[in-house]
């Protein structure tokens, strides 16, 4: 037990215990905010399936995307993960799915109903009209982490997203 009293010995057993809690909390999600603030090896852990890319994309505020999972039941998108890092820690969860214009109303529309489901009331830019034509957007700004999903037109497809990022506490007096 000596080692414990090292920092390397100490991060070592942090990191087994939050994959371990990362895992059984996991279970019915594979991967969701709790996810948030993991190292990668410890999200590879937690994740079954997951991939590592072999270039890593390049996301907002200089974030890098390192790992992807084909096909997730994160939320009823179904769609593609992507999961981004800043320092070697999780930051951001990105799902994304491509549909085709006679579905994309229909799956925005279960989409926030899911997302609303799980977090509660969201603020929506199309007010709660789901079924509109045009691009939209919700979130859902919980404690330490946010959620956001988007519904981007095109002319016969629409692009879904969903993003789930660390929310910053900023204290006051930062402002």
């Amino acid at each position: 037990m000596d080692f414990l009293l090292h920092s390397g010995g100490r991060r070592t057993l942090v990191g087994i215990t939050l994959s371990l809690a990362a895992g059984a909390a996991c279970a019915d999600s594979p991967a969701d905010e709790r996810l948030l603030g993991l190292a990668e090896q410890d999200v590879v852990v937690a994740v079954p399936d997951v991939k590592k890319m072999a270039r890593p994309a390049i996301g907002p505020h200089g974030l890098r995307g390192l790992l992807t999972l084909a096909h997730s039941d994160t939320t009823s998108l179904s769609g593609e993960l992507t999961f981004y890092f800043r320092k070697s820690l999780l930051e951001r969860i990105e799902e994304r799915k491509r549909l085709p214009e006679p579905q994309c109303k229909g799956a925005y529309a279960t989409l926030l109903a899911s997302l609303s489901s799980r977090y509660g009331t969201g603020i929506y830019s199309d007010g709660d009209n789901a079924n509109a034509s045009q691009n939209g957007s919700a979130a859902w700004v919980l404690d330490n982490f946010k959620v956001m999903a988007y519904r981007l037109q095109g002319t016969n497809q629409c692009d879904l997203m969903v993003a789930i990022e660390q929310r910053e506490q900023r204290d006051g007096s930062e402002l």
